[in-house]
């Protein structure tokens, strides 16, 4: 036990040492420089103990003992105590603890399991044998301590009746438990057996010698008053040497927020104290008989427990009226009535300190829920108040058909929970204080389901509710979710613009969980026009079912010549709060190639019963062996150590000859897979890797040269693959299987099926069209090898991978585009034209080029051409397209397609320009007048405005007095953008003089004319 004890104390520090020199946020950060000098050193009576130096407020030094064997216990039991260094405030002091627990939960030994409780339930009561935490109020001023003393020791019943938290010894309760109605009825059961039978370290049980209402810091009067010395064995010490007031008195709680609540608690009554002391108030002093009647009351029921007022309370009343009134008199009755049972006088406590509890900051806050939940329950109704955990206890074991190894189970997932996640407690929720303060609105956030695996998405529900009787405006919810290791995961805010008095509003938060995080915390908090309301936290444990495996073998490798047994063993954990119905399936997995060789599965075999289910916190172990093996020294060295008959024997893993080729030694391992009831894989384990040789397989198969290294999509790879079955002693024939497998995934292509007769020798060629489908993903390249794979009678019994690797790229995607075509024509003008086309590889052969032609009055197919042959950079010629008449523009469309697909398209807008619009016709001048029979020659020059050639006819007349004297047609072509300059003859006629001869100039194509 001290060797354990040990290894804990040096694991935690360790743990520490790591977190405090690379702290993840700002508290840690202001922690990181107060702590300093982690160590692990021995210390009397206690021996290897953690210890820090830590720095006060007043920036003073002093040494803390965290964590060691407690040196108040004598030889017969071994306890491991926490101490927290001094905080400053309830953040560091929650950090402090739940990193310590947490710490120290995770370093213990396997088999070793917590419980958070004040006595263990399974054993008998012995003495010293019990756990509670002692809380140290650092008060320097000496009036004050004794003012916190007093105020504390007067709500010394209150307390215990919150903490009580040991109802079982020897694995029973003291007395019958029963559900009436669905609430507990365990009237002769003891809630804290812990405070009840340690008499000698608390109390003392007896009026005459309780600890006394103090006038002064007198030591001596205390010793003399309880009757012990040293005096410190007491429910509260405040003669500490470190100047503190020691509560001793609270059972051990079932959760680190517990624990840090009751410091609030406490904090809150010293703050109460401070305040009476500075305004010269007196705290009454409650007789010694009152506070025994009830603090046995405490123990014996807890909340539930009759309230006892004292004889002389009319004088009390007569004296202290306002704090008789808060003590003594139920608030609910206005004071008239007396306090009749614990619950009704620990909420006049909550009432007394509420104004206190507020100004901590922790009424309304997370830290303080869990014991308002206790006493006014939560507003979900979950939780019926008034409820200790000792109650809690009481009804689990009574759920559990009073089972008290099913309890411990429970107690022991509580305990996980809470050193996972510091939020984490039982009767959790979001308490309901109406009668404290007037909340208006309710939060309350709850878990989809019972248990959250890793990698699994999760769904949380946000509860809000309006339960004042006016309507509620401008509301904001805020959510936040952080990982155990406080980084904050999602941030989500609701903003609620009304809600009307009753109205119920519900919202999710989804997120999904990481592998290595086995805790989260969803925080939610709701704000009335930016002032905050309420909060509620939710801790979300995340759990996974352990699986490992491992071979059972003396040497590193297998040799396969016949069937080969694979011995191998598999531990299951369900570290789950719930039973599971599980599959195991276990397969020997050659890791290279991420191929079964040979695999076994729970639900058709015998043995599968014990996974459904594996209850929780429950462990399998199966062992794989034939009984040759089993006789072998160092198989059974692996099973030493455990207790015969622990594990379950299964079949193992067979190995056939004829998997590889002899030249092929794969690298395998044991894959151990857990699959839950829907199908999913939730964990795996793997064994160390060994190699297996196999026997030479009967077909030998060689594979030709690849003739390129790299390929495009749409190109074909030809070669060979050369089979040799000339050995092959059986009637039935081979199958040979040829793929193409990528390096990088797990995609692989099936290029030739064929069978080989027994005892032929033949080379098969290999022809594939490399397809796009290769590439997935968005990649543009791969790189691709060849395999060959023989089966015989459906088994593989050889497999050939080339060396030599190729690769493939996409290329060039296959386009299109029109060229050599003019944006403008005219409307008599035949329309011609070219498709350039890139990357039309063989894959998207044959395929068509359509050419069309859109107006505003449909689409007309112009002309279709059939491509049958690849083309990596063509030019295919468009055939002369007609003009549409009376259109003032158009539309060509050219587009290849290949089974109703179109693969590329383009399109190009053609506007139709009239002749007149087209052709500019400039005369030079013409002489005013000329003589009869005057010859004079004159230049035309035409030019052709559009991106295209035009040809039309050119006509010139000459007449006179009506009379045509010369006329003539000359055909022209002038060329995309050019001019061209025609000569025509002007003659005055010998009849024309004094007359007006006129020179007509007319273009003309078609029936157009410009």
């Amino acid at each position: 036990m001290i060797s354990i004890m040990g290894k804990i104390v040096h694991d935690v520090a360790d743990g520490l040492k790591a977190i405090l020199k690379d702290p993840q946020d700002e508290l840690v950060k202001r922690i990181s420089k107060k702590a300093s000098n982690v160590r692990v050193a021995p210390v009397e009576r206690r021996g290897e103990t953690l210890i820090i130096s830590y720095t006060l407020p007043d920036g003073k030094k002093i040494d803390v003992e965290l964590l060691g064997r407690d040196p108040h216990i004598g030889t017969i039991t071994w306890i491991l105590e926490i101490a927290t260094p001094p905080c400053d405030n309830l953040e560091e002091l929650a950090w402090w603890l739940h990193t310590l627990f947490k710490l120290s939960h995770d370093s213990l030994p396997a088999g070793v399991k917590l419980i958070t409780t004040g006595l263990n339930p399974l054993m008998e009561y012995q003495q010293g044998l019990s756990f509670g935490d002692h809380h140290h109020i650092g008060i320097p001023d000496t009036k004050l301590r004794i003012a916190v003393y007093n105020l504390i020791r007067a709500f010394i019943p209150h307390l215990i009746a919150l903490s009580v938290n040991s109802p079982f010894v020897n694995g029973r309760p003291t007395d019958a438990v029963m559900l009436k109605d669905g609430k507990l009825q365990a009237p002769g059961c003891v809630r804290s057996v812990r405070l009840q039978l340690n008499v000698r370290q608390l109390g003392p049980d007896d009026p005459q010698h309780y600890i006394p209402h103090l006038k002064s810091l007198d030591e001596e009067f205390f010793e003399k008053t309880i009757g012990r010395t040293p005096a410190r064995m007491c429910d509260m010490y405040p003669f500490t040497k470190y100047g503190t007031v020691e509560a001793r008195f609270f059972d051990c709680q079932i959760s680190v927020i517990r624990k840090i609540a009751l410091a609030a608690l406490l904090q809150a009554i010293a703050l109460k104290a401070k305040k009476l002391l500075e305004t010269k108030e007196e705290i009454p002093e409650i007789d010694s008989e009152t506070l025994i009647k009830n603090r046995r009351s405490a123990i014996r029921w807890g909340l539930t427990g009759p309230f006892f007022k004292p004889k002389d309370l009319e004088l009390i009343v007569k004296r202290h009226p306002d704090f008789a009134r808060m003590y003594f008199f139920d608030h609910k009755s206005g004071g008239k009535e007396p306090v009749k049972r614990l619950v009704d006088a620990v909420k006049n406590m909550f009432l007394f300190l509420r104004e206190e509890l507020e100004e901590l900051g922790v009424l309304k806050s997370e830290y303080l829920n869990p014991l308002l939940v206790s006493v006014y329950g939560d507003v979900a109704g979950k939780v019926t108040a008034p409820m200790t955990t000792a109650d809690y206890q009481l009804e689990k074991f009574f759920e559990f058909g009073e089972d008290i190894e099913s309890l411990s189970r429970e107690l022991q997932i509580i305990a996980d929970q809470t050193c996972n996640n510091i939020w984490s407690d039982p009767l959790s929720g979001t308490p309901n204080l109406q009668e404290i303060i007037m909340v208006p609105v309710s939060l309350e956030v709850a878990l989809d389901t019972p248990v959250v695996f890793e990698g699994q998405p999760v769904t949380c529900r946000v509860f809000v509710e309006n339960k004042g009787d006016e309507p509620l405006r401008d509301l904001t919810l805020r959510c936040i979710v952080t990982s155990q290791s406080g980084e904050e995961v999602l941030e989500e805010e609701f903003a609620l613009d009304l809600l009307e008095p009753g109205e119920k509003r519900v919202g999710e938060v989804e997120f999904e969980t990481e592998a290595g995080i086995s805790q989260y915390t969803l925080s939610a908090e709701l704000m009335i026009s930016s002032e905050l309301i309420t909060t509620d936290k939710l801790a979300i444990p995340v759990y996974r079912v352990n699986c490992k495996s491992d071979l059972i073998a003396q040497v590193d490798g297998v040799i396969v010549t016949g069937e080969t047994e694979i011995p191998f063993i598999v531990a299951v954990e369900n570290t789950t709060p719930q039973d599971m119905y599980l599959t195991l399936r276990v397969a020997v997995v050659d890791r290279d190639q991420k191929r079964e060789l040979d695999y076994v599965t729970s639900d058709v075999k015998p043995w599968g019963v014990y996974l459904k289910p594996i209850r929780a916190r429950d462990q399998v172990l199966f062992v794989a062996m034939s009984e040759e093996t089993a006789k072998l020294d160092w198989a059974k060295a692996v099973l030493e150590g455990q207790t015969e008959g622990s594990w379950i024997e299964i079949e193992p893993l067979v190995l056939k000859p004829w998997l590889y080729s002899s030249w092929i030694s794969p690298r395998c391992a044991i894959r151990a897979q857990l699959i839950d009831s829907s199908g999913r894989v939730i964990s795996e384990g793997w064994s160390r890797d060994f190699r297996v040789f196999f026997q030479g397989a009967m077909v030998s198969v060689e594979v030709g040269r690849i003739p390129k290294t790299t390929y495009n999509i749409g190109e074909t790879l030809e070669t060979t693959v050369m089979v040799d079955a000339s050995e092959l002693l059986s009637p039935t024939p081979v199958s040979i299987v040829v793929k193409a497998k990528s390096t990088t995934n797990n995609i692989e292509k099936k290029i030739l099926d064929m069978s080989v007769k027994p005892g032929v020798t033949t080379s098969i060629p290999v022809k594939w069209t490399i397809p796009s489908d290769v590439l997935k993903g968005g990649k543009d390249e791969d790189i691709m090898y060849l395999s060959v794979e023989v089966f015989h009678d459906g088994e593989l019994i050889n497999l050939i991978e080339t060396a030599a690797k190729f690769k493939v790229l996409r290329g060039p995607e296959v386009s299109l585009k029109i060229i050599s075509m003019p944006d403008a024509v005219t409307p008599e003008s035949p329309l011609t034209g070219k498709v350039a086309i890139r990357g039309l590889s063989s894959a998207l052969i044959p395929c068509n080029l359509i050419i069309e032609k859109v107006t505003q009055k449909g689409t007309e197919k112009a002309a279709e051409v059939p491509l049958s042959e690849p083309m990596i950079d063509s030019v295919v010629d468009i055939p002369p397209l007609d003009i549409p008449r009376d259109a003032e523009k158009f539309t060509v469309r050219a587009f290849l397609t290949r089974n109703g697909e179109k693969l590329a398209e383009d399109e190009l807008n053609v506007n139709v320009v009239r002749l007149k619009e087209a052709i500019s016709v400039f005369l030079n001048e013409i002489p005013e007048t000329m003589t009869p029979g005057a010859l004079h020659d004159a230049i035309i020059q035409l030019e052709n405005k559009l991106n295209t050639q035009i040809a039309f006819d050119f006509t010139y007349t000459e007449a006179a007095n009506n009379t045509i004297i010369l006329q003539e047609t000359i055909p022209v072509k002038i060329e995309a953008k050019d001019k061209v300059l025609v000569k025509i003859p002007v003659k005055a006629p010998l009849f024309a003089t004094d007359k007006e001869c006129k020179v007509k100039i007319e273009i003309k194509k078609g029936e157009e004319v410009g």
